[in-house]
């Protein structure tokens, strides 16, 4: 199997510092492919997954070198909620932002996730909650 990693690094984003690895996980490969543009123009390295079990395969290959993940809430196989859970029960230092199109309260099954992401959004909204989370790990 093999996982998109969006090589473009170097923007002058200012939330620009250290590159870091992030995981993108969507279903639909456009939005996939947007949301790791936008990591890379943040000079981010992004490795894409297109659902949860993929996600999953990712984080066995790549570990803690994962500095934080932007996932689809709904996806099929393992949605997003779901790999959240998995994610922060094996590696609770990796923020996880969900990304959704509904307004989901923070108890309404997320447990430990901390950022939500309601769509639609800005690519600088994206950006700025993608070095907030960083900032913070």
């Amino acid at each position: 199997m093999s996982w998109g990693v969006a090589e473009e690094m170097g923007n002058d984003f200012e939330g620009a510092g250290e590159p870091r690895l992030v995981l993108v996980v969507d279903d639909d490969a456009c939005v996939r492919s947007l949301l790791a543009r936008a990591v890379s123009l943040c000079g981010h390295r992004a490795v894409q997954a297109g659902d949860g079990a993929e996600a999953l395969e990712v984080v066995a290959r790549f570990g803690p070198a994962i500095a934080a993940v932007l996932s689809d809430v709904r996806m099929p196989f393992i949605d997003g909620k779901q790999l959240a859970r998995e994610l922060l029960a094996t590696y609770p230092a990796i923020p996880v932002a969900l990304i959704t199109s509904r307004d989901i309260n923070a108890t309404d099954e997320l447990h430990n996730v901390k950022h939500v992401i309601l769509k639609p959004f800005t690519v600088d909204a994206l950006l700025e909650k993608l070095d907030d989370m960083l900032a913070a790990r």
